[in-house]
């Protein structure tokens, strides 16, 4: 049996893809990074796709995960439970950021028991962001999912889940960081993560991803998703639209990241006090004198008067698109959108820092 189950829960926006892209073949004798093989034999690094299907209840995540869900639920555990049962191995790494956000409490304390009573020793650890740049960063993430709208607040819902895992009886350990480079070893969160643990990684295994939408790349997605161009609600569209956020941020390689400061009006500050007293991590709180609007943030994102629309010409051209009716910011994303949809394995990117 396993004596010690490493349970990374994200949060989300805090560097996970990075962190698992970079461990998914560590294996050092001692430590290894759980795999999970879906219907088709293949591995993913998140490990959300395998254990949300398998833990909860929600008959949704069978739609979203299906090469898994397939497989049924006897399975699935069966396949845990190889893994724990390791006698080869001390330690597993399981990564799911999915677990913390997606995860319904009761399904939360449910893996909490499975793997507490299958190990010695079961450590939770996650990174957690500033509210206001999680708020950002959920609000890029809805983007590309196909918003097309400002929302009311968005929540980092500290207190809610982070309670369940202090609370259970199965956790012996829980480690909370700020996700901050200045926080961080070496301003990584890959080393950060090893540091903790003791795991030697090598310097060409870390996968760096900077999934920061540039300015251009917001506002374009922004009127794009606000058009009547249907570019959401089946697979393929949405695959289309995520890898087209990706081109348009290599497009426009100079234009600065948005700041923060424009989603303040978006951002519940309403963990803070919590997670200061309760993990000793301070953020800092906005006079809401200086808070601005939704209104003035949705006029800012409306406002196309300063995105070039020469770097998508530009890159028309290479695929030779000339056209004179390409002269407005939404006739030439969705062409672009167009040519991915038609090109998706020539043109496919990986936004890689």
């Amino acid at each position: 049996m396993i004596n010690e189950v490493i349970l990374h829960i994200g949060t989300p926006k805090t560097g996970t893809s990075s962190l698992q892209n970079s461990l998914a073949n560590f294996d050092d004798g001692r430590t290894f990074y759980a795999k999970f093989l879906n219907k088709n034999n293949n591995f993913i690094s998140n490990h959300s796709n395998y254990l949300l299907p398998t833990f909860s209840l929600n008959k949704n995540f069978d739609n979203d995960f299906p090469d898994f869900a397939s497989l049924g639920r006897k399975k699935l555990l069966h396949m845990l439970n190889e893994h724990l049962d390791r006698s080869d191995r001390e330690r597993i790494i399981i990564s799911a950021e999915g677990i913390f956000d997606a995860m319904s409490l009761a399904s939360k304390k449910k893996l909490l028991e499975y793997l507490g009573q299958r190990c010695k020793k079961l450590v939770v650890i996650c990174y957690v962001r500033d509210p206001q740049d999680y708020a950002k960063s959920m609000f890029q993430q809805f983007l590309k999912m196909g918003t097309n709208f400002i929302p009311n607040k968005i929540n980092t819902n500290y207190k809610k889940n982070l309670n369940v895992f202090i609370n259970s009886k199965y956790v012996n350990e829980i480690i909370v960081e700020k996700f901050d480079k200045s926080n961080l070893y070496e301003k990584c969160v890959v080393k950060d993560f090893c540091s903790k643990f003791d795991l030697k990684i090598n310097e060409n295994d870390i996968k760096k991803t900077n999934e920061s939408l540039s300015i251009s790349a917001v506002k374009i997605m922004y009127a794009l998703n606000r058009s009547d161009f249907p570019s959401a609600g089946e697979v393929t569209l949405n695959n289309t639209r995520n890898q087209l956020a990706n081109y348009l941020n290599l497009i426009y390689p100079n234009t600065e990241k948005i700041s923060s400061n424009y989603f303040s009006c978006i951002t519940d500050f309403s963990d803070i006090d919590y997670m200061k007293k309760t993990f000793d991590i301070s953020f800092i709180k906005r006079d809401k004198k200086l808070l601005n609007t939704r209104d003035e943030l949705d006029k800012y994102l409306k406002d196309l008067s300063e995105v070039n629309l020469n770097p998508m010409l530009d890159k028309l051209k290479e695929h030779g698109i000339v056209n004179n009716y390409l002269d407005t910011h939404i006739s030439i994303v969705i062409r672009i959108f167009l040519l991915i949809f038609r090109n998706p394995k020539k043109l496919r990117i990986e936004h890689k820092l």
